[in-house]
């Protein structure tokens, strides 16, 4: 932080220390704005232009008062927010202005990719969506600020979500993107939009499996439209196994097995589910899809065999890890259900939250069955149930899957 008070310094005098005389420019300046008295050589160890010291509290505390903060304490503790405001307000003075090469080149003078930048890129994007400014959204999924290495794998989530349900709320046309830098390897890949397959987000899946000669993207492509053919009553009839390799990320890998596992015989299905599960057994990532799947399929015993190796692990959850342990609560309650073991479901369901937003909707339509056959308001989860149902516009989720699921 002492790095960050000699910048934010040299921003307010409107120079850099680099002489004798620029010291005794900034202790008269000191004063002037603190009536404190900082020596010349203070500062000349402070700004390194003599031997380094480690400065005393007494000196932090002078020049954070100068910049505006109580003491180096109140710096260290509202910095930081106090940043993020100077940093919004841009952002929203070149959203306003209507500047494109000005809001680009503000992004690109935030050097240090953190939690406030990752929100200056969500409201930046939301109003531009607002207003309807395509090309220059067009022009972000180009900028360095969206790279996805720049994030680990929960502020991936966090920034795609909250663009990606903009695009959702927008109707956004995807195929805009295709060639954008980043859009597929974000927003697409990292904002599935189950709610969506049979609308926007789905066509833009098939069309991404023809255009793509990236593996990776052709295999999570080609595993959505496979997904959109069951939810709308159609048979499976590919899971793309020549795309897989051992680089295939642990989620993705759980689409491949989910789609396996369905493509497979009734009578097949645990053999491949062991020998999976006998390889990747220490994250929760590798069996994310294969819940979502055995949910669909009303797979019991899948569901049964995920429950008895998951809560073995010990796990520092993470951020979007979080969202996979409220799915596996869902399926426990699904498990106990279907073995008459209703103890104490009701209370348990109280406290599944926190689903992730683009499966959200997709997710309450089973919240909502295994509500019904518990009789927690009988009535109003079958209300629940084909409002949803209607909404999502899969087949699947008919009456009969409601009331027969068990």
């Amino acid at each position: 932080m002492i790095e960050v008070l000699k910048d934010i310094t040299f921003k307010k005098i409107g120079f850099k220390i680099n002489t004798r005389g620029d010291c005794h420019n900034l202790v008269e300046m000191v004063f002037l704005t603190t009536q404190k008295d900082i020596s010349y050589n203070t500062l000349r160890r402070f700004f390194g232009l003599d031997k380094k010291m480690k400065p005393s509290k007494k000196t932090l505390d002078i020049i954070c008062e100068f910049n505006g903060f109580n003491s180096y304490t109140d710096f260290i503790i509202n910095y930081p927010k106090h940043n993020s405001r100077i940093i919004k307000e841009k952002a929203f003075r070149y959203l306003s202005s209507g500047n494109e090469k000005s809001l680009i080149s503000f992004l690109s003078s935030v050097k240090t990719i953190n939690e406030n930048l990752i929100d200056i890129v969500i409201y930046t994007f939301r109003e531009l969506i607002l207003q309807d400014r395509y090309d220059t959204i067009k022009k972000l999924f180009d900028h360095e600020a969206i790279n996805p290495k720049f994030y680990n794998y929960s502020e991936l989530i966090y920034l795609c979500n909250s663009i990606g349900s903009q695009f959702r709320k927008a109707n956004s046309n995807y195929n805009l993107f295709y060639e954008s830098k980043y859009f597929n390897q974000t927003i697409f890949t990292t904002f599935v939009d189950y709610s969506s397959l049979n609308k926007n987000y789905g066509m833009y899946a098939k069309y991404v499996y023809v255009q793509t000669k990236n593996e990776d993207l052709k295999l999570f492509s080609g595993l959505l439209t496979q997904l959109r053919r069951i939810l709308n009553n159609k048979k499976a009839t590919n899971c793309y196994e020549d795309l897989v390799s051992e680089n295939t990320h642990p989620i993705l890998l759980s689409r491949f097995i989910a789609m396996k596992i369905i493509l497979e015989p009734k009578k097949s299905q645990m053999k491949i589910f062991k020998e999976y599960s006998d390889k990747h057994n220490n994250s929760i990532d590798f069996y994310y899809e294969i819940m979502t799947s055995s949910l669909i399929t009303k797979n019991i015993e899948i569901m049964d065999e995920i429950l008895k190796i998951v809560p073995k692990q010990n796990l520092n959850l993470k951020y979007y890890q979080e969202w996979h342990y409220s799915n596996l609560k869902i399926i426990d309650c699904f498990v106990k259900f279907s073995k008459g073991d209703k103890k104490d479901l009701s209370k348990q369901l109280e406290f599944i939250s926190n689903l992730r937003y683009s499966y959200d909707e997709f997710y309450e339509v089973f919240l909502c069955i295994i509500k019904y056959h518990l009789n927690i308001n009988k009535n109003i989860q079958f209300l629940n149930y084909n409002k949803l149902s209607k909404k999502l516009n899969y087949p699947i989720f008919n009456e009969n899957f409601l009331i027969n699921y068990f």
